[in-house]
């Protein structure tokens, strides 16, 4: 159990010269303390500061899985202190989604809120002075961009006025955003907000009631010097007469703008992104397409069924061409738009889902069709918000409902709405317990809330019943194909852990060679191999190089397949013995050394590790090994099941039902969570304190990696929608 007297201090600024201030104040005068100003180190970025792909992210989709992330893991080592104060002057973190995380501390101790006012137009005649909004790099990396999606206050009279309009948006959106958050955190649980004026607290009266009011006595402080007392300025009273008569003209009721902002039930945490993007889209959609003769309702029904046919055979590309050409005949038929939407989310292209489905949704807003589809795609996006809004009113009338249900209780749960969440869940299961997905999503949601038991029931029922299924599946395969292992093998040496790695995001390139780092101490006698295209950064490619390890471009057939599946063609390489998949956001460590080890020294051909609760799958894509040369080619397999790239969880459904079944008997298992299936436990004397467990996910938690990441603007948005995809 926490102390009860453990003090975290965090800082809602607009800007610098405050946070720097409030940080010499707060050091000098706490006692056993650990006070940081802004921690702006290129090492802190990432993980103790919000990088740019984090500001990115929340300013425009809001607090989606990367950003929690993030957040999660920088809050559970501040939740670890000893010291009875902890706190950040820092004006970068409350824009990028700390106020929306801030639960995580509640169970640790008081968490307090300093919001630190300041005259506006000071503030802008201190910009504008200090060129602070000429590098248009610098409004979106450290402040706020006019241009992101997920704002309370307007921007585009703003706009108008170039780079000092800029300015004043930005400190207007952060006075309504103060407001927006007095509201958000007005009655959660272990927060106190602490209201003051800059200029007050820089006075000894104003200076020993805020330190009183932290620590619980009163006190005479000791007041530091005063930031940017300056009053040298670059420009004139001329200028200063042009930005009084721009603020005149751009004067708002911030207050009043944050304060209707929440009351009218938005919220930054789930924005409405996508229904602006949409819009976009659905512009875009209907823009310069040729009239044509409608389309008789019988011809656009048999362009639908021929469609979901050729989806059910993984034929996507044919599917999409065969709607668009229903649609240009039909352009507001919304059964058409629906499954064009499905095809468009099932080949990774959300935001054309999304625009189609929206479409289909304004014509039928109470189809259940829709409403199923709507919503799932929704929450591939992660506006999970969004989603329970629109299945709110429908709930009661769908009581028979699985998939309506189980889509409700899903975004209840990610949602953190626990109480809530279960009983749409499980009576969606009662409909429909031959449901796999049912069964994963009970068993997180249980996890989450903390009851451990519920959740290894509903994980091990679910292993189960996905056991059950692949079988019946993979008979269903066989039936058009024989499917046989090779019991020679390959006569390669090579010992591979192998890895697929595509795109910039940071997480993925950094884990790559911080994995490649790590393996040489725990697996020195393997060899990473990273299968890639050519999205790679270069200095990336160079580094793993640098290690020592294996690169291997895909070809344009292999790309055919979604790039999770690229690392499975380690097993066709007749110069490998045996081979490891993994992901690149894991890090290898004892636990894991010690079950490849036990495998190596047993008989059997495969390796399959589970080792969290989550872990319910049969094989996990990135947490399996072989024997190469003994599995049927992986590439053709891979590509008759799931060619036309298909959805990113498709590796693990391919192993289920294509791999599972022939491997399934020649595997040794360890299971330190589940009993339903055979399975050994972890070789003894390893192991790890939570949340460390094999392949686990570190996202960025060590460090940003000693790499150079440059970013710009154009590298940011591309992270921005690698994400949403």
């Amino acid at each position: 159990m926490a102390e009860p007297d453990r003090n975290f201090i965090f800082t809602f600024s607009t800007g610098r010269s405050g946070t720097a201030y409030l940080a010499k104040l707060l050091a000098a005068n706490l006692p056993a303390a650990e006070i940081h100003h802004e921690r702006t180190g290129y090492q802190s970025f990432g993980v103790d500061t919000p990088d740019a792909s984090h500001f990115t992210l929340f300013n425009s989709v809001g607090n989606v899985a990367k950003v929690q992330e993030f957040w999660a893991q920088k809050l559970v080592r501040i939740g670890r202190t000893q010291k009875r104060f902890y706190g950040e002057a820092s004006h970068f973190n409350a824009k990028a989604g700390l106020l929306e995380n801030i639960h995580r501390l509640a169970d640790q101790g008081k968490t307090h809120i300093v919001f630190l006012d300041r005259d506006p137009f000071k503030i802008l005649w201190s910009y504008h002075n200090r060129f602070d909004f000429a590098n248009v790099g610098f409004t979106w990396l450290f402040s706020l961009d006019p241009n992101y999606p997920n704002k309370i206050v307007p921007s585009d009279d703003h706009k108008k006025y170039g780079q000092a309009g800029i300015a004043y948006w930005y400190i207007q959106e952060m006075l309504a955003r103060g407001e927006y958050y007095r509201h958000l955190l007005a009655n959660a649980p272990s927060v106190t907000l602490h209201h003051w004026d800059l200029a007050d607290i820089t006075q000894q009266a104003g200076a020993d009631k805020l330190i009183g009011a932290l620590t619980g006595t009163a006190q005479s402080a000791t007041i530091p010097a005063p930031e940017n007392t300056s009053q040298r300025w670059f420009f004139g009273e001329k200028v200063r007469s042009k930005l009084q008569e721009m603020t005149a003209l751009l004067e708002r009721d911030c207050a009043k703008l944050g304060e209707d902002f929440f009351k009218s039930g938005r919220r930054l945490a789930t924005p409405k992104r996508t229904r602006r993007a949409v819009r976009a889209q659905n512009i875009t959609i209907n823009a310069g397409r040729t009239a044509r003769p409608r389309v008789p309702r019988a011809t656009t029904e048999k362009a639908i069924k021929d469609a979901v046919g050729l989806v059910h055979q993984n034929k996507f590309a044919q599917a999409q061409k065969m709607l668009e050409d229903a649609l240009a005949g039909a352009p507001n038929d919304p059964d058409v738009h629906c499954q064009l939407g499905l095809v468009h989310a099932r080949r990774g292209d959300m935001e054309k889902g999304c625009a189609h489905l929206e479409a289909a949704y304004k014509q039928k807003p109470n189809d259940r069709i829709v409403l199923r589809s709507l919503t799932a795609v929704l929450m591939r996006i992660e506006d999970y918000g969004r989603a329970a809004k629109l299945l709110e009113p429908v709930i009661e009338k769908a009581s028979d409902d699985a998939a309506i249900l189980r889509n409700y209780g899903t975004a209840l749960g990610f949602l953190k709405r626990y109480d809530e969440c279960f009983p749409p869940l499980l009576r969606s299961h009662q409909l429909s317990p031959d449901q796999p997905v049912a069964y994963n999503t009970l068993s997180r949601f249980y996890d989450e809330s903390g009851d451990t038991a519920n959740a290894i029931k509903y994980g091990g029922a679910g292993l189960k019943l996905k056991d059950q299924l692949a079988h019946k599946a993979f008979a269903e395969i066989i039936e058009n194909r024989p499917l046989t292992l090779n019991d020679q093998g390959h006569a390669g040496d090579k010992s591979v852990i192998a890895f697929s790695l595509w795109g910039k995001a940071a997480t993925y390139n950094v884990g790559a060679i911080e994995y490649a780092e790590k393996a040489r101490e725990f697996f020195p006698n393997w060899i990473c191999r990273y299968y890639h295209d050519e999205t790679v950064p270069s200095r990336t490619l160079h580094k793993l190089e640098e290690l020592g390890a294996e690169l291997v471009a895909v070809t344009a057939n292999q790309k055919r397949v979604h790039g999770a599946f690229w690392r499975f063609f380690v097993s066709d390489d007749p110069t490998v013995a045996w081979f490891l998949c993994r992901d690149t956001d894991c890090r290898p460590g004892h636990r894991e050394q010690a079950a490849v080890e036990a495998w190596r020294e047993s008989n059997k051909d495969f390796h399959i590790v589970r080792d969290h609760v989550w872990h319910s799958d049969l094989i996990l894509a990135g947490l399996w090994g072989g024997r190469a040369g003994v599995l049927p080619n992986m590439e053709r397999l891979a590509l008759e099941q799931y060619g036309e790239q298909g959805d990113r969880y498709d590796d693990q459904l391919f192993l289920a039902k294509a791999i599972w079944p022939l491997i399934k008997d020649r595997s040794l298992t360890h299971d330190s969570v589940f009993d339903v299936l055979p399975a050994e436990p972890f070789p003894t004397g390893n192991d790890r304190d939570p949340p460390d467990h094999v392949g686990y996910s570190h996202v960025l938690a060590e460090r940003t990696s000693k790499m150079s990441l440059s970013f710009n603007a154009k590298t940011m948005k591309l992270t921005a929608a690698e994400k949403i995809e």
